[in-house]
């Protein structure tokens, strides 16, 4: 790796020698930026986008004062939309870098 950029290794490995694998985060590797997030209200089990390709999205739902993540099968990535099986939902929908879209 080269020896510039933003470097943090996993706790008992020495960042200057850690390869890819003892790496929490490496500013030299591309990673997946936030296209949009927003909220759904009540009915509304989709929201669009204009990706072209179907995203990486995180889904949350709020109940009781409570926290979930929506897992495989309650959300569905298309080349135009992100489905999922609860309203009243928070999203993130992630792109793959570039110019966001």
């Amino acid at each position: 790796m080269a020896d510039y950029g933003i470097k943090i290794s996993k706790p008992g490995y020495d960042v200057n020698t850690a390869d890819g694998t003892d790496l929490v985060f490496y500013s030299g590797i591309v990673t997946h930026k936030i296209y949009s997030t927003g909220t759904t209200g009540t009915g509304v089990n989709e929201v669009s986008h204009s990706l072209g390709y179907p995203p990486l999205a995180d889904v949350y739902r709020i109940d009781d004062n409570k926290v979930y993540k929506l897992v495989e099968g309650e959300v569905i990535c298309t080349t135009d939309t992100v489905e999922f099986s609860y309203d009243n939902v928070f999203y993130v929908i992630f792109y793959e870098g570039g110019d966001g879209g």
